[in-house]
């Protein structure tokens, strides 16, 4: 079931940048709801979806949802340093 406030809109450029520094595949979502897929190790694309409803979240796809949480520990732990430049390279 997908997660629906999970992933803030304003933290879409820097989970983009954790993506990338995670050598993670992603591309731009298709059509007028999906924001961006991102490439699962199996092969798979998992989707992150736009909402009308909470326009400030977006729906983030259950096999995902591991990934995203992956990204806000890591965004809490560096707010706490105050250093959001460099995403971790593992896990």
């Amino acid at each position: 079931m997908p997660v629906r406030s999970l992933l803030h809109k304003n933290d879409l450029d820097l989970f983009i940048k954790y993506l990338d520094h995670r050598c993670i595949p992603h591309r731009p979502g298709r059509g007028d709801y999906e924001v961006l897929q991102v490439q699962r190790a199996d092969g798979t694309w998992t989707v992150l979806w736009r909402r009308d409803k909470m326009p400030e979240h977006f729906t983030v796809e259950d096999r995902m949802v591991p990934l995203v949480q992956n990204f806000i520990d890591w965004k809490h732990q560096q707010c706490s340093t105050h250093d959001t430049s460099t995403p971790p390279s593992g896990t």
